[in-house]
């Protein structure tokens, strides 16, 4: 993970503080997902580093220069992959966890407005702690889709790498033809200079019969 998905992370992590959570409550939500961050970053640096290996080994000296070129492609086009997967999937966080405490603050106001009795000191009570129940079992319910279990989001999330071993595999120079075409190229080359084309006027020169211009600047005689 890159700089940017960290600070994301840790703005994730702040969510509780911006909101009367059960301090018990948040500190299981930022254990949970820092723990889930942190797996996220050890899969992510893995195939990284997989993937860079694989894209070293394409410029292997018997791969011509085209398939190396394609072979290099197809791996930085999967680390750019994993790293829009990692940021959607942090942006996706932050969504549904701001999305569930907004509906609290919603049926709170709702009730406030529908509210017939009086509006003492009692009653502003029972908001403040329907408040911190609400937005508690949000973050309760957060922890809960990245616990350790087959079908949380975490897991999903982690399955994702898992999905890229096969187009890894993929960034193989093996699979790109090899052969001697260094030695092809060599002998096929020729300078401008050999073919002559650098100096291809063999006429002595003649300062005095210059054209600049359609103006000449030699010496006429008469």
């Amino acid at each position: 993970m890159n700089t940017k998905e960290w600070e994301f992370t840790e703005e994730i992590l702040d969510i509780p503080e911006l909101y009367p959570v059960a301090p018990e409550t948040t500190k299981k939500w930022q254990k949970v997902f820092a723990g889930t961050m942190l797996a996220v970053d050890i899969e992510a640096r893995q195939k990284k580093r997989e993937i860079y290996g694989r894209i070293a080994s394409c410029y292997e000296d018997t791969i011509k220069p085209e398939f190396s070129e394609n072979c290099v492609r197809k791996g930085l086009q999967l680390i750019d992959e994993i790293d829009e997967w990692v940021l959607q999937s942090l942006v996706s966080t932050r969504g549904m966890y701001k999305d569930c405490v907004t509906k609290c603050e919603k049926q709170i106001f709702d009730a406030a407005r529908t509210h017939h009795g009086k509006m003492n000191d009692e009653f502003e009570q029972t908001l403040r702690k329907n408040v911190v129940m609400c937005t508690t079992d949000c973050t309760e319910a957060m922890c809960q889709e990245f616990s350790v279990s087959r079908r949380s989001s975490r897991s999903c999330i982690l399955k994702r790498f898992q999905d890229l071993d096969y187009k890894i595999a993929q960034v193989d120079p093996e699979q790109h033809p090899k052969g001697e075409w260094r030695t092809a190229a060599i002998n096929n080359f020729h300078t401008k200079q050999g073919q002559g084309q650098v100096f291809p006027n063999d006429e002595p020169y003649n300062e005095d019969n210059i054209l600049y211009n359609d103006m000449w600047l030699g010496v006429r005689t008469k």
